[in-house]
This record gives structure tokens, C-alpha cells and sequence, in this order.
């Protein structure tokens, strides 16, 4: 019932590309004000036990496989906020977890960014 809520608000940075019972396969295209470039990344948004997790399509595509710092969990799902995905039981809930999966990608950006220029 989670994975219902969060595609029936899927926001218009996110581009879905299939849909399963217990996932949806999509592209994040996030414009950035004030910045050159944006955030583009092949998403999977999965229900498992009834909490939204999420991670790359293809994870180490784009952002490491695990890293703890940046939040990327050992299963290689990012965490996007503490129990973020759990109890999505509205589209009230959903639109927050989306929010959080936004910030959450910039955050990402400027981390890739801070090493860049070191």
C-alpha cells in the first residue's frame, strides 16, 4: 500500500519508467537553482515489509555502493532519513518521503562537489 501512495505522488522531477507490484523504476532530473548542471540518476523505489526503500538501478553507478558517511547503507539503500520510508500511509506521507529523497540527492551533489575541488 506504501509503493501506491508514493507513485500516485510522484513529483515532476521524477520520471517513472516501470512499474511492478513491489517497485518502480524511474529517473530523478533535478534542476538546481543558481548551479550549473543538475542530478540525474536511474532510481529503484521498492516496498519491503511495508517500508519505501531506495536505491540506484544499477547501485555504483553513480554514488558508491555503501558508504556509511554519505548514507548509503550496506545493502546499498540510501538513507534519506531516519525511518523515512516507514508508515507512508497517505499521500501526505508520501510527498515528505519524496522530499527527503530530493534533499537527499542534493546533498549527494554537493558532496561530489566538495571532492572534486580538494
Amino acid at each position: 500500500m506504501a509503493l501506491q501512495h508514493v507513485l500516485a505522488t510522484v513529483p515532476e522531477w521524477f520520471h517513472v519508467t516501470d512499474v511492478g507490484a513491489t517497485e518502480l523504476l524511474g529517473s530523478a532530473d533535478i534542476e538546481l537553482d543558481n548551479a550549473v548542471g543538475g542530478i540525474r540518476a536511474d532510481m529503484r523505489v521498492r516496498e519491503r515489509d511495508g517500508a519505501i526503500l531506495v536505491q540506484e538501478q544499477v547501485p555504483g553507478t553513480r554514488y558508491p555502493k555503501t558508504c556509511h558517511e554519505r548514507h548509503i547503507q550496506s545493502d546499498e539503500h540510501f538513507c534519506i532519513g531516519l525511518n523515512a520510508g516507514d508508515g507512508i500511509s497517505s499521500a501526505d506521507h508520501a510527498v515528505v518521503w519524496w522530499g527527503l529523497l530530493k534533499h537527499f540527492l542534493e546533498l549527494q551533489r554537493v558532496r561530489l562537489n566538495s571532492l572534486v575541488s580538494r
